[in-house]
């Protein structure tokens, strides 16, 4: 997290300040049952257990994040890639264990959020989530949470089987070894991303399918990253609709409205393995 925060120009002093808010606005309600490291594991073994979330966080630990200022994603990618390289400095070589273990999950065609938390149990002690570093993979894992928002979000039928789909109009997202993300094969930022899928999803919207392929050396913040992007994008355009319709934001609209704006900009998104 110390080369992290040297991304930042304050030094990491606002993400360190938004990482100890968003702890107590996940305690206070009811996502953790305190601020310790053991109330951390205890989330990841209730995921693990398939147990499901009645609510997830009012505010977006990623959409907080955008409030503060940005860090320097060249020094922040140096950082990350220095970090993987040096592990056998560290302890059990926890971090690439980590990255390797959700890299296994992410590759194998069925990202689903319990074999991820299994995969953190797997290499994270309860001494571990004392560490700033891995409350914030928590932290952007609360934000995919939600079914309509979540990392299990392959389109599948009822019975749970994969749908086949077309993807030759789908927006294709993708990302390689260095972190770099594309989109329709274009680099893009993170921000240019997020506006590149408003536009593709203002234009198609209900025939809109999203395709993400991640080479196996992609971190898995990156992917998160993503993920986020996605999601936050549309949850701007169903806000912009429900304003527009309702005169009142999506998350407050009566569940009959919610599904009137999510049948114009649903949420699909298709994994695909890496050409």
């Amino acid at each position: 997290m110390d080369c992290s925060y040297q991304a930042y120009s304050d030094n990491g002093a606002q993400l360190k300040k938004l990482i100890s808010e968003y702890q107590k606005l996940l305690v206070e309600e009811k996502m953790l049952t305190d601020s310790t490291a053991k109330s951390y594991r205890n989330f990841f073994q209730e995921i693990a257990n398939g147990n499901e979330f009645t609510h997830v966080p009012s505010k977006s630990f990623f959409q907080q994040l955008q409030t503060i200022e940005q860090p320097n994603r060249i020094l922040i990618q140096e950082c990350q890639s220095r970090i993987l390289k040096d592990s056998s400095n560290y302890d059990m070589n926890k971090l690439r264990m980590l990255e390797k273990a959700i890299s296994s999950v992410q590759n194998s065609g069925d990202l689903q959020l319990s074999l991820v938390a299994n995969q953190i149990l797997s290499v994270l002690s309860e001494k571990d989530f004392e560490l700033d570093y891995y409350k914030l993979r928590t932290m952007m894992l609360f934000d995919v949470l939600n079914v309509d928002y979540g990392i299990d979000n392959k389109l599948r039928t009822s019975t749970g089987k994969v749908i086949e789909h077309d993807l030759t109009t789908a927006f294709k997202i993708s990302t390689n070894e260095k972190n770099e993300i594309f989109a329709n094969g274009q680099k893009v930022s993170i921000q240019q991303l997020k506006e590149k899928v408003k536009e593709y999803e203002r234009k198609n919207e209900n025939s809109s399918i999203i395709a993400i392929s991640a080479s196996r050396e992609t971190m898995y913040q990156t992917y998160i990253e993503v993920q986020n992007t996605i999601t936050s994008a549309i949850k701007s355009l169903r806000d912009k609709k429900a304003l527009s319709e309702f005169q009142i934001e999506f998350d407050k609209l009566t569940e009959e409205q919610k599904e009137s704006i999510k049948s114009v900009y649903p949420i699909e998104i298709v994994e695909t393995k890496p050409e």
